[in-house]
């Protein structure tokens, strides 16, 4: 089955401190169903890769203080086909240790968070996996932030609230799935 990715926008609009714009919900089509999830229209979107058995949107968020800079702040969402050798050991990976230390391990809304800090190029970083099992697939969700000089005052407080949202919005929907009424429909290109 070959996987389609519908786009659009919510109605409603975020109103939270680090981004004020419409969200944008984005559907994989899984062979049991879908999966979707919500970001902000501002997170520019780096790679999509909607077909299974391990599906992927990598999301760059918007901060002035990279700017001009190697660093960025990103966010990544993957798919594992849970009938997949291959998907389940990529899963496995999830929350390795990048540092010195082991991660932190705790729980949020039912995922699995694996927190961490790490040195990238010479630069500090914060990353956090989360990892959930749905119903017929398993989702993890990385955000890694740098620490930079002028990164606004509550960075760190905006991007694990930035987390949360997402881990929220993912959600499996196992039946046929049938495109709502102004979607808009993006296809992998053949």
């Amino acid at each position: 089955m070959k996987a389609i990715v519908k786009f659009f926008v919510w109605a409603a609009f975020a109103c939270w401190p680090l981004y004020s714009g419409a969200a944008v919900e984005m559907t994989v089509v899984t062979p049991s169903g879908v999966v979707a999830f919500t970001v902000e229209e501002q997170w520019q979107v780096l790679s999509m890769q909607p077909t299974l058995p391990i599906a992927a949107a990598v999301f760059q968020l918007p901060n002035q203080a990279d700017e001009g800079t190697a660093d960025s702040t990103n966010l990544i969402l993957q798919l594992y086909d849970l009938k997949s050798p291959e998907a389940l050991q990529a899963l496995q990976k999830v929350g390795q240790v990048f540092g010195a230390a082991k991660p932190k391990e705790e729980v949020f809304k039912g995922w699995v968070l694996y927190r961490q800090d790490s040195v990238q190029d010479g630069t500090a970083y914060s990353v956090i996996d989360a990892k959930q099992r749905l119903k017929t697939v398993a989702a993890s969700v990385r955000l890694a932030w740098p620490h930079l000089k002028n990164n606004p005052a509550a960075y760190d407080a905006q991007m694990v609230a930035a987390l949360h949202k997402v881990l929220l919005s993912v959600q499996e929907r196992v039946g046929p799935w049938r495109p709502e009424s102004g979607a808009v429909i993006r296809r992998p290109e053949q």
